[in-house]
C-alpha cells in the first residue's frame, strides 16, 4: 500500500516530499495540515467510501464520462508524471506486484491524496467533455485542453502541429474550415472526424490518422483518392454532394463496411472500385451508370439507388448477399427472373415503377414489398411470392383483385389512395392480420369479404358505407375509421371484439345504450363529435376516453361511466363540473383549450392523480379545489394566479406553469412534496430563501428569468437545473448549490465563471451559444 505516513527521518527529504504532494492539491492553505483536502473533495470521497467498493462502481454510481478501462489505463500514465518520487517509487513496486489491476486500483484510492487527483482529473474530464470552438485561441491557451473529447472546431485560422490536443476523440471542422492537412495536424486519437461543406483540399498518405474509424466529407469535396489518401481504419464513410470522382482499385480501402456518395456521384464502377468489405452502400440522386457483375462486391447486404438510377438489371448485377434493396424515383425497368437475386428479404420499388409482373419477377426470398406511388398493373397469380408477408401498394393502385392474387402468406396488407374496388370473397386472404384502406375506398362490406383473420382495421377518408353486423368480423380488435366516416351505429354495427375505437373528423350520431360494444377500453371522437351522452351511451369497459375539437355537452352523473381512468376533453369544452360530473375513477384528466370554469370542492374527484388545465383557464382557486390525489399538476397558457399556501395540495410531485405565470412565490406558495419544477416564458420573481421547497430536484426556468441568485435561492435538494434564454447573472460561490449534477445555460449567458461558481457536484454542463 501507498506510504501515507509524513514522518520521516531525513528533514530536507520530508520538506522536499510535503512541497510536491501539497501541489497535488490545489489552492491548499498553508494553515491546513499535512493531508486534509478541500471540504467539497472531502464529502465527496466519504460518499465514494460509503458506496462505491471499486472503480467500476464509482463509474457507475456517480455518472463519470470515462470507460473504466480508459480510466484504469489512464491511471499509471498520470501518475508517473504527478506522484512524488517516495510514492513514485511504492507505485512502482505495487504496479509489478499487481500488474494494473484492481488491488492496485484500491491501493491508490485508499490513499487521500491521489483520491484527489483522480477526481480532480475526473472533473475536468466531465466538464470537458464537449467543446465548441470558433477561435482558436480559446482552447491553445486552456489549461483544460488536454481534457478535451469532442471538438467542435469552427473557425478556419491555420492550424499547426500540436494545435488539437491529443485527447479529442471526435472531431468536426465547421462550415468554412478549408485548411491543408498535413501529417501530424489531426492527433491519433481522433476516430470520428467530419469536415464542413467548404472542406476540398487533396488528401495526402498520413493526412487522415489512421485512428480514425469514421469520417464524413462535406458538400464541397471533390478530390480524387489515390490508395493513401483515406487510412485502412475506416469503417464508415460519406461523401458530400460534389465528391464526383473516378474509383480505381484501393481509392476506398478494404476496412469500410458503410458507405455513402453523395447527390453528385455518377461514375462508372469496375470490378474492385467498391471494396469487397462494404456492407451498407448507398448512391445520391444522380448515379445512374450500367452496372457489370461485380460493381457491387457481393458483401453487400444493403442497396439503395438515388433518383435517377434507371438501368437494365440482369441476373447478376445485384450480388447474392443483398438482403435489403431500395430503387429510388426513376426506376422503371422489366424485371425479369434472377433481377433481383434470391437473397433479398425486403425491397422497396420506385414510385415511378410501372412494370408487369410475371411469376418469378419478384423472388420468392421477399417477405417486405412496397410499391411506389405509380404502380397500377394488373396482377396474376405468382407475381407476388408466396414468402411476402408485409404487401403495401402505391397511391395508383386501382385494379380488379381475384382470389389467390394476394398471397396466403401476406400478414400486413395496405392500399394506397385511389383503391377503391369491389371486394369478393377470398379476395383477401384469411392469412392478413392487418389491413389498411387509404383515402378512396368506399365499397359496401357484406360478411366475409373482410376475413375474420384481421385484429387491426383502418378505412381511409372516404369510407362512409352503412354497417350491418358482419360486416366487420369478430376478430377485429383494434377498428380506425377516417374523415368522412358518419353512420348510424345499430347493435351489433362494431362486433364485440373490439378493444380500441376511433371515429374520424365527421362522425356526429346519437349514441345510444349498445350501439358501442362493451369490448371497447380506448374510445375516441373526431372533430365533430357533439352529441348528448346519457348514462349507458359510452360502455362500462371504457377505460380512455377522448372528446374531439367540438364537444361541449352538459355532463350529468352517469354521463361518463365509472370505469373511466383517463379522460380528455378537446378545444370547444367549457361546462360547469359539479360533483359526480367526472367519475372518480379518473386518474387522469385533461381540460381543452376553451375550459375555463370555477372549480368548487369536488368538481374534481380525489381520484385523479394526473390534472392538466388547457390555454384559457384562469380561475382563482380555493383550498380543496385541487384534490389531494393530485400528484402531477400542469396550468395552461393564460393562469397567473396569485397561489397562497394550501392551494396546491401536498400531493403534488410534478408542477409545471406556463407561459403567462408570474407570482410572487412566498413560503408554501409551492408544496413541499413537489419534485419536478417547472416555470414557463414570463416567469421573473425574486427568489428568496423558501420560494422554491428544499422537496424539488428537478427545476426548470422559463425565457424571461433573469434574477440574482443568492445562497439558498435555489434549495440544496435540487439535482437537475435549467436556465432559460435571458438568464445573465453573475454566479458567485454557493449561488448553485453543491447539490447540481446537471446544470443548462441558454444562449445569452455569457458571464465570466470564478473558481467555485460552478460547484462540483456538476456532472454535465451545457452552454448555449453566446457564452465564450
Amino acid at each position: 500500500m501507498f506510504n501515507n505516513d509524513n514522518n520521516s527521518s531525513d528533514s530536507n527529504k520530508k520538506r522536499k516530499n510535503e512541497n510536491e504532494i501539497e501541489s497535488c492539491v490545489s489552492k491548499k492553505s498553508k494553515s491546513e495540515k499535512f493531508y486534509p483536502i478541500r471540504k467539497w473533495i472531502m464529502q465527496k470521497l466519504e460518499y465514494c467510501e460509503k458506496q462505491i467498493d471499486n472503480f467500476k462502481e464509482l463509474y457507475n454510481n456517480q455518472g463519470f464520462k470515462v470507460k473504466y478501462d480508459d480510466f484504469r489505463d489512464w491511471i499509471p500514465s498520470y501518475l508517473k508524471r504527478k506522484l512524488p518520487f517516495q510514492l513514485k517509487k511504492q507505485y512502482t513496486m505495487d504496479a509489478k506486484i499487481n500488474n494494473g489491476g484492481d488491488i492496485f486500483l484500491f491501493r491508490i484510492w485508499r490513499n487521500i491524496v491521489l483520491k484527489n487527483i483522480i477526481l480532480q482529473q475526473l472533473y475536468c474530464l466531465n466538464k470537458n467533455f464537449y467543446v465548441k470552438i470558433d477561435k482558436k485561441e480559446q482552447f491553445l491557451n486552456s489549461k483544460y485542453r488536454d481534457y478535451i473529447k469532442k471538438l467542435y472546431y469552427i473557425s478556419n485560422e491555420d492550424i499547426y502541429l500540436g494545435d488539437i490536443p491529443s485527447s479529442v476523440e471526435s472531431l468536426t471542422f465547421g462550415y468554412n474550415f478549408n485548411q491543408v492537412l498535413s501529417e501530424g495536424l489531426i492527433p491519433s486519437s481522433v476516430k470520428s472526424l467530419t469536415f464542413g461543406d467548404y472542406f476540398n483540399q487533396v488528401l495526402s498518405a498520413g493526412s487522415i490518422p489512421s485512428s480514425v474509424k469514421s469520417l464524413t466529407f462535406g458538400d464541397d469535396f471533390n478530390q480524387v483518392l489515390s490508395a493513401e489518401s483515406i487510412p485502412s481504419s475506416v469503417k464508415s464513410l460519406t461523401f458530400g454532394n460534389s465528391f464526383n470522382q473516378v474509383l480505381s482499385a484501393g481509392s476506398i480501402p478494404s476496412s469500410v463496411t458503410s458507405l455513402t456518395f453523395g447527390d453528385r456521384f455518377n461514375q462508372v464502377l469496375s470490378a474492385g472500385s467498391i471494396p469487397s468489405s462494404v456492407k451498407s452502400l448507398t448512391f445520391g440522386d444522380s448515379f445512374n451508370q450500367v452496372l457489370s457483375e461485380g460493381s457491387i462486391p457481393s458483401s453487400v447486404e444493403s442497396l439503395t439507388f438515388g433518383d435517377s438510377f434507371n438501368q437494365v438489371l440482369s441476373a447478376g448485377i445485384i450480388p447474392s448477399s443483398v438482403k435489403s434493396l431500395t430503387f429510388g424515383y426513376r426506376f422503371n425497368q422489366v424485371l425479369s427472373a434472377g433481377s433481383i437475386p434470391s437473397s433479398v428479404t425486403s425491397l422497396t420499388l420506385s414510385n415511378r415503377f410501372n412494370q408487369v409482373l410475371s411469376a418469378g419477377s419478384i423472388p420468392s426470398s421477399v417477405e417486405s414489398l412496397t410499391f411506389g406511388y405509380y404502380f397500377n398493373r394488373v396482377l396474376s397469380e405468382g407475381s407476388i411470392p408466396s414468402s411476402v408477408t408485409s404487401l403495401t401498394f402505391g397511391d395508383r393502385f386501382n385494379h380488379v383483385l381475384s382470389a389467390g392474387l394476394i398471397p396466403s402468406s401476406v400478414t400486413s396488407l395496405t392500399f394506397g389512395d385511389r383503391f377503391n374496388q369491389v371486394l369478393s370473397t377470398g379476395l383477401i386472404p384469411s392469412s392478413v392480420k392487418s389491413l389498411t384502406f387509404s383515402g378512396c375506398f368506399n365499397q359496401v362490406l357484406s360478411t366475409g369479404l373482410i376475413p375474420s383473420s384481421v385484429t387491426s382495421l383502418t378505412f381511409g377518408d372516404r369510407f362512409n358505407q352503412v354497417l350491418s353486423a358482419g360486416s366487420i368480423p369478430s376478430s377485429v380488435k383494434s377498428l380506425t375509421f377516417s374523415r368522412c366516416f358518419n353512420q348510424v351505429l345499430s347493435t351489433g354495427s362494431i362486433p364485440s371484439s373490439v378493444k380500441s375505437l376511433t371515429f374520424g373528423y365527421d362522425f356526429n350520431q346519437v349514441l345510444s345504450a349498445g350501439s358501442i360494444p362493451s369490448s371497447v377500453k380506448s374510445l375516441t371522437f373526431g372533430y365533430r363529435f357533439n352529441q348528448v351522452l346519457s348514462a349507458g351511451s359510452i360502455p362500462s369497459s371504457v377505460k380512455s376516453l377522448t372528446f374531439g375539437y367540438c364537444f361541449n355537452q352538459v355532463l350529468s352523473a352517469g354521463s361518463i361511466p365509472s370505469s373511466v381512468k383517463s379522460l380528455t376533453f378537446g378545444y370547444r369544452f367549457n361546462q360547469v363540473l359539479s360533483a359526480g360530473s367526472i367519475p372518480s375513477s379518473v386518474k387522469s384528466l385533461t381540460f381543452g383549450n376553451c375550459f375555463n370554469q370555477v372549480l368548487s370542492v369536488g368538481s374534481i374527484p380525489s381520484s385523479v392523480e394526473s390534472l392538466t388545465f388547457g390555454y384559457d383557464f384562469y380561475q382563482v382557486f380555493s383550498e380543496g379545489s385541487i384534490p389531494s390525489s393530485v400528484k402531477s399538476l400542469t396550468f395552461g397558457y393564460h393562469f397567473n394566479q396569485v397561489l397562497s399556501a394550501g392551494i396546491i395540495p401536498s400531493s403534488v410531485k410534478s408542477l409545471t406553469f406556463d407561459r403567462y405565470f408570474n407570482q410572487v412565490l412566498s413560503a408554501g406558495s409551492i408544496p413541499s412534496s413537489v419534485e419536478s419544477l417547472t416555470f414557463g416564458h414570463r416567469f421573473d420573481q425574486v427568489l428568496s430563501a423558501g420560494s422554491i421547497p428544499s422537496s424539488v430536484e428537478s427545476l426548470t426556468f422559463g425565457y424571461c428569468f433573469n434574477q440574482k441568485l443568492s445562497v439558498g435561492s435555489i434549495p440544496s435538494s435540487v439535482k437537475s437545473l435549467t436556465f432559460g434564454y435571458c438568464f445573465n447573472q453573475v454566479l458567485s460561490a454557493g449561488s448553485i448549490p453543491s447539490s447540481v449534477e446537471s446544470l443548462t445555460f441558454c444562449n445569452r449567458f455569457y458571464q465570466v465563471l470564478s473558481e467555485g461558481s460552478i460547484p462540483s457536484s456538476v456532472k454535465s454542463l451545457t452552454f448555449g451559444y453566446d457564452f465564450n
